[in-house]
């Protein structure tokens, strides 16, 4: 029970670290992104949203440094327990010991009486019996002696892993000290942050409407695109009566993908999601909400695109103000890639997983680019918008 005991210990140990390594890796990432605007005199709303990323992901460091050392203390404890438990065993062992080498001292002379006996001939069975008891005497003291041997060893191995976790300890003090001031100067950023983009409030209202027209362009141009494949679908077969989704290779073809659902790579090689689907409260101005069919990936500038699962390019279209947009078929979903500047792909061109689409338009600031990401699932004439982030793998 205790050997399971110290493995799951052992486990959750590893699981924390290996959480603590992936922290710190998308910390890094985003100190990355945000440093290439460090000359910049203003921020966007996309690199707001990575420092409120980035400070979420120290608040969780933060939470693992904390179950780090708790569980450090806990080994701690139990160190110094196991410490003070083989010393007493020692002490035991020791003393059992030294009666044992009295004993046999005292009765010396018995191993020549027994061997007269045996000379003599007389009392044989009396001899045997004292001969046979004085030799499990000597193979038992021969045991203890090996038993504090390994019990001297157990306590000095015990010693090295509580020395060893004390100074882990610090370590992990340090670090998470660190990691709090890290934090708190992120948050002193993103106050200032957010109270120089409130000031222009006026301003971010406009590039608001802008951004939700332009969304709404796209969504609008998706449906008419998924509206001319039913379209040409009925068309093609008229027993469909206007559904889509019904032969036997759409249906393969969607099955695939959706056995991919939480395993789909990203459609950006690194990036971090700074807009999230549906409708979601804007971070600066109260009151007002924004409407995301999709989710938006911040990344490095003008960044390459990827198709996230192989398929065919069914659409690819011009937004007004908002870069290309691609269109990829699945079966019955659909993939959409916008706020490109490049296309690398045409229509009707068959994609593999992790294809190059084409490149992202910079962002206003010109320091990082956003790729923005929708999926589309047809369910007969149905169209529904599906959240990526369950898509995706994390």
């Amino acid at each position: 029970m205790l050997c399971f005991a110290a493995f799951g210990q052992k486990k959750e140990s590893e699981q924390l670290k290996a959480k603590e390594r992936e922290l710190q890796k998308k910390i890094q990432y985003t100190k990355h992104l945000l440093g290439s605007n460090k000359n910049q005199e203003r921020i966007t709303m996309a690199e707001l949203s990575i420092i409120n990323q980035q400070i979420a992901y120290r608040n969780e460091l933060i939470s693992v440094y904390t179950h780090q050392l708790n569980d450090l203390k806990r080994q701690i404890k139990e160190n110094k327990a196991m410490v003070v438990s083989l010393e007493e065993d020692i002490k035991v062992l020791k003393e059992k010991y030294a009666k044992m080498v009295f004993l046999a001292y005292k009765n010396r002379n018995t191993y020549s009486s027994t061997a007269m006996l045996w000379i003599m001939g007389e009392d044989f069975h009396k001899a045997y019996l004292r001969t046979k008891y004085l030799n499990q005497l000597a193979e038992y003291r021969k045991l203890q002696v090996e038993f504090i041997k390994t019990t001297q060893s157990d306590l000095d191995n015990e010693r090295i892993s509580l020395e060893k976790n004390l100074a882990e300890l610090q370590v992990v003090l340090k670090s998470k000290d660190e990691e709090k001031r890290s934090y708190e100067n992120d948050k002193s950023k993103q106050r200032d942050l957010l109270q120089g983009l409130k000031e222009e409030e006026n301003k971010l209202k406009h590039q608001l409407d802008d951004h939700e027209e332009a969304r709404r362009r796209l969504a609008q141009e998706i449906k008419k695109a998924i509206e001319r494949e039913i379209a040409a679908q009925a068309k093609a077969d008229p027993k469909s009566n206007g559904t889509f989704g019904t032969t036997p290779e759409t249906k393969l073809q969607g099955k695939n993908f959706a056995a991919n659902k939480g395993a789909l790579p990203w459609p950006v090689a690194q990036g971090e999601i700074t807009g999230k689907f549906g409708k979601q409260p804007h971070p600066v101005i109260p009151g007002i909400f924004t409407q995301n069919n999709g989710v938006d990936i911040s990344t490095g500038q003008s960044a390459t695109v990827r198709c996230v699962f192989s398929g065919v390019v069914t659409s690819i279209f011009v937004i007004p103000g908002a870069g290309k947009a691609v269109m990829v078929s699945h079966g019955n979903y659909r993939t959409v890639y916008a706020n490109l500047q490049d296309v690398y792909v045409s229509k009707g061109q068959q994609l593999q997983s992790k294809q190059e689409i084409g490149t992202l338009l910079p962002s206003s600031s010109g320091s990082i680019s956003e790729a923005h990401f929708e999926i589309w699932q047809i369910d007969g004439g149905n169209m529904t918008q599906l959240n990526p982030a369950y898509w995706l793998s994390r």
